[in-house]
């Protein structure tokens, strides 16, 4: 009997072929569940026994000694954080640089998408001890911070509805987001890696070969949706431009899977936990995913 992966991932656009039943694995069944909020580490085995987990909360894990999911070095989710700094239409500020000495709120310290703004802050010459920061985990929400006036900018990992409106109340810190993305992409060499996939340790260790074959699955979903994406126009009408934005400024492989691929990334992730006082030491590649060491 094929082993049965239950995986619980959110409503990724480059799903789309696997649900629809576009591709399948010949080795293992798969049945994909879509979720809002991840399963975190210790799932129900009733919901899942594979999902997409915060890359923090997993070398987080594996420093404790308290993680029983394999990692899979297939980051589900990237993506720059520059334009994840908001603050209010009216405000004077322009750049990243300029949040130094300003009042900054976020929700989740040690969420993977909030260590990597924090990256691309440093990367602007604001340091940690610069910023009067507003952890809000356990009071209002950062939007009703910034809009009462009670801080200046607020970290987002989604943007909320009616962000990209032309009446929007709201824009990103950084008025020229993709200019300063090219930029720390130019520096780091890498789209930052914010979620990544997980299976349950007892279903790696009964089929070793499994982690690989879901990992190789989703990329295959991923190259056949955006195959389809690049020659039918309806996600917007400007889309193609993004696309050739995107061959122009991307390394050809910038979202590939694996750890030789995503080493440096992986290693800078990992170094970012220590010195910020997230993890006890800093967590190697091979540690974070030991059944890719080959990878």
């Amino acid at each position: 009997m094929k082993p049965h992966v239950i995986l619980a991932m959110r409503d990724w656009d480059y799903l789309t072929p696997l649900l629809l039943g576009d591709l399948a694995s010949p080795d293992f069944d798969l049945t994909l569940k879509r979720v809002e909020r991840l399963p975190g580490l210790h799932p129900s085995p009733e919901l899942c026994n594979a999902c997409e987990v915060s890359f923090s909360r997993h070398v987080r894990a594996v420093d404790q000694a308290s993680n029983n999911m394999v990692g899979i070095p297939n980051f589900v989710m990237r993506g720059f954080r520059h334009r994840c700094v908001v603050t209010t239409r009216d405000s004077a500020l322009t750049a990243l640089h300029e949040l130094a000495g300003r009042r900054v709120a976020l929700a989740g310290w040690s969420n993977s998408g909030h260590l990597w703004t924090r990256a691309a802050l440093l990367h602007h010459g604001v340091a940690q001890d610069d910023v009067a920061w507003i952890d809000c985990s356990d009071g209002p929400a950062p939007l009703e911070l910034l809009q009462q006036g009670d801080a200046d900018a607020v970290f987002l990992p989604f943007m909320p509805p009616g962000f990209f409106a032309a009446e929007a109340t709201l824009r990103p810190v950084q008025r020229n987001c993709l200019e300063q993305e090219r930029h720390y992409l130019n520096s780091v060499g890498y789209v930052p890696g914010i979620h990544i996939l997980a299976m349950d340790e007892a279903l790696a260790c009964r089929y070793p070969w499994l982690p690989l074959a879901l990992s190789e699955l989703i990329d295959a979903s991923r190259r056949l949706w955006r195959s389809k994406r690049q020659r039918y126009l309806d996600t917007s009408p400007w889309i193609n431009e993004q696309w050739r934005l995107c061959g122009q400024d991307l390394p050809p492989y910038w979202d590939a899977s694996g750890i030789r691929a995503n080493l440096r990334m992986i290693n800078d992730f990992a170094a970012n936990l220590f010195h910020e006082g997230l993890a006890s030491r800093i967590v190697a590649a091979q540690d974070i995913f030991p059944s890719f060491s080959h990878c």
